[in-house]
């Protein structure tokens, strides 16, 4: 059976570089197309609100840098 895809190659030689193809890609095809279609600039830029700033702050449970896992019970030897 002649299948012209399959090439046998030496097993010590490096591999030759295939080449690329000299359709274009996806993007650029639909582009030729016409089947982009541009989003519009509605979305408002996101910004933080002090409110939700308010939500994520923590009061009295943070991690202390002189805190070790004796002092939180942590047994690291789980097996």
């Amino acid at each position: 059976m002649h299948n012209p895809s399959l090439k046998q190659e030496s097993r010590y030689e490096p591999a030759k570089v295939v080449p690329l193809p000299d359709e274009p890609d996806m993007l650029e095809w639909l582009s030729a197309q016409g089947r982009i279609i541009k989003r519009e600039q509605d979305e408002k830029p996101a910004s933080v609100e002090s409110e939700d700033l308010d939500l994520l702050e923590i009061e009295g449970d943070y991690y202390d840098a002189e805190d070790s896992d004796d002092d939180f019970d942590i047994d690291d030897d789980e097996d």
